[in-house]
């Protein structure tokens, strides 16, 4: 059997689900009945299958995503293996997303929430792609409404002392962040 990996917390399935696929296949580390009854599914399978990976390559898959690993250099196979990780990534399921809870955030910045919600990026690259994306109106907009609050904003994460920052107060202070980004931005295109 090849080694190909499913999931990077390498839990190694039944015997049974190994042999389905051919080779060997690694799934969560909760052993969750979802994730198995998943990679049972026959279409989900063949399109594995379709990918005619070889012993060099592996396939990782989580909730919504896929990363592929080969070693291929016929361009024309790897376009076409590539067709088939995109049928693929249409067939996993995706992880539900909870609900960000904004509860404790003090009243004063409940206005910013639409903000925090699109601009609260803790990932500097993910941050600075997005920002790098928008029209220098959209990085005013966003640095005219954020900016009069910075004084409010560090009075309140400040507050925390040693406490751990609630999720609201960090997507705050992400928001502060990707205002201070935009700023810097904006002067940049000048």
């Amino acid at each position: 059997m090849n080694n190909k990996i499913f999931d990077p917390s390498r839990i190694l399935a039944s015997n049974a689900l190994c042999k389905d696929y051919e080779f060997k296949v690694y799934v969560s580390s909760d052993g969750a009945e979802s994730t198995i009854s998943f990679l049972r599914n026959s279409s989900f399978q063949q399109t594995v299958k379709a990918l005619r990976l070889s012993t060099k390559e592996s396939l990782h898959i989580g909730y919504g995503w896929a990363s592929l690993y080969l070693q291929r250099f016929v361009c024309d196979d790897v376009l076409q293996t590539l067709d088939t990780l995109y049928q693929l990534l249409a067939m996993l399921p995706f992880k539900e997303e909870t609900p960000i809870n904004f509860e404790g955030l003090p009243e004063q910045f409940k206005i910013l929430i639409p903000l925090m919600k699109q601009w609260s990026i803790s990932d500097d690259n993910d941050r600075s792609e997005k920002l790098g994306k928008v029209s220098s109106k959209t990085l005013s907009r966003l640095v005219q409404v954020v900016t009069p609050n910075f004084d409010k904003i560090n009075q309140y994460l400040d507050s925390f002392e040693k406490r751990p920052l609630s999720e609201s107060a960090i997507l705050l202070g992400s928001l502060a962040e990707c205002a201070v980004e935009a700023q810097l931005l904006l002067k940049a295109r000048e």
